[in-house]
């Protein structure tokens, strides 16, 4: 079996890359969410990158889809009413 250390870890936070990191990550939605809210719908925007994360996920699983499957599939689903 291996050795696996205990948890919770005891690490200094604040001497890890990762924080400084999570931080920019997070300077970074600040500022989406600040352009999303001008937008006049960014709904559509929002669902194009819940897209691009599914594909790429499934490709993880060796599940492999174009951008073209994917918004024939949700136009068969979500067909726009005339």
């Amino acid at each position: 079996m291996t050795n696996l250390k205990q948890l919770p870890f005891t690490i200094d936070l604040s001497q890890v890359d990762v924080l400084l990191r999570l931080n920019e990550a997070n300077n970074r939605i600040g500022k989406l969410k600040g352009i999303l809210n001008i937008l006049p719908n960014p709904k559509i925007i929002l669902s194009l990158i819940n897209i691009g994360e599914s594909k790429n996920s499934s490709a993880i699983e060796n599940i492999i889809a174009t951008y073209e499957d994917i918004f024939k599939e949700e136009a068969r689903k979500n067909p726009i009413d005339k």
